[in-house]
């Protein structure tokens, strides 16, 4: 691993430590531990930068060598001055104010000698970035997908079962399926936390791309038992109206904002009632059992449904719900991996309409 290629991945952790704030398994907590005592959030403001600490080790480990000042920094293509002011900066994070406590004892852009501290420092980055190298070599490259309830439970099982060459094709690749509803989804693109996001319709946005997927039909699914739905004989009379008497299961209105909810009757007092569920699986769920019916959509099949669940196309009544795929801008085809674009190409051509 380049010294260059280290750097980044330290890098990496300890600002997402930084965000977490709390974490002690990560690294820079590690590293913070055998210096000092962390005793509130606003002390990891004192951390010292990744950057100071890799220069710190690697102008220490030249000074080791023999190297006098100007040739270690020289070495490294950075000015004298520039690297003591750095080093100044990382004793003031460490509290190493007093003269013998300094990590250099220097005067005049001299350096007059080695000190303890600066031993001691220099020992501690090099167990850092060794820790840093074995995490890296050990790790598989992690993508984070974003994706509705609906998406991660019914569309993506699909990708695998049809196509399960993705992972014997990059064996060193994790995935992570993030769940959210579309506010979320596209906080997770825009700050780069996810490669790309599936969900619905979106408000336009100068901030990201979107890309439609597919179109599913919206479907009434129901108990098989339905004392007034099931058929035995085939596709049964209905019409919207008869809503008014059933127990209808329905989404936060925040969740699903195209839905045309002003085509559904308001139920009838003593007859019918709407009970709100957070996503499709519940809903769908609470039909097997027997409770209800919901508005869901064709491709809403489980292999385990053995025929509990039945359903009536209502694409003529109540169309069609838009599936999008969200990207920042300027990503839509260059994602920062070839695993990444691999899977994109995957969720296209197996999902796409």
């Amino acid at each position: 691993m380049s010294q260059g290629t280290l750097y980044r991945f330290v890098s990496k952790i300890i600002l997402r430590c930084l965000k977490k704030k709390t974490n002690k398994d990560d690294l820079v907590y590690r590293w913070w531990r055998m210096n000092r005592k962390v005793n509130s959030p606003d002390e990891w403001a004192q951390v010292p930068k990744t950057s100071d600490l890799v220069l710190f080790y690697r102008f220490y480990g030249l000074i080791l060598a023999g190297r006098s000042a100007d040739e270690a920094a020289h070495s490294l293509g950075k000015h004298k001055s520039y690297i003591f002011r750095r080093i100044d900066k990382l004793e003031e994070h460490l509290g190493l104010l007093r003269d013998d406590d300094r990590l250099l004892d220097r005067q005049q852009g001299r350096i007059i000698r080695r000190t303890e501290a600066g031993d001691a420092m220099h020992r501690k980055v090099l167990k850092l970035l060794q820790f840093a190298n074995t995490l890296s070599e050990n790790r598989n490259e992690m993508l984070v997908i974003g994706a509705t309830n609906f998406v991660i439970t019914y569309l993506l099982p699909g990708i695998f079962v049809a196509d399960a060459r993705f992972f014997e094709d990059f064996p060193r690749v994790d995935l992570t399926f993030q769940e959210g509803e579309w506010w979320d989804l596209l906080a997770g693109v825009k700050t780069a936390t996810m490669e790309f996001a599936i969900g619905p319709a979106v408000p336009p946005s100068s901030e990201y791309e979107t890309e439609p997927l597919l179109d599913m039909r919206r479907t009434l699914i129901f108990h098989r038992g339905h004392r007034r739905l099931a058929s035995p004989k085939g596709k049964p009379a209905f019409r919207l109206e008869q809503l008014a008497e059933e127990t209808l299961f329905v989404l936060p209105d925040s969740v699903q904002p195209d839905f045309p909810m002003h085509k559904i009757p308001k139920p009838t007092a003593g007859k019918g009632r709407r009970i709100v569920l957070p996503n499709y699986a519940e809903m769908r769920v609470w039909v097997r059992q027997g409770l209800g019916v919901a508005i869901h959509h064709d491709r809403g099949v489980l292999p385990d449904d053995s025929g509990t669940v039945q359903s009536i196309d209502l694409s003529g009544e109540l169309g069609t719900t838009p599936v999008y795929m969200y990207f920042r801008r300027g990503k839509t085809n260059s994602l920062h991996s070839k695993a990444a674009n691999r899977f994109c190409e995957l969720v296209r051509a197996r999902l796409g309409s």
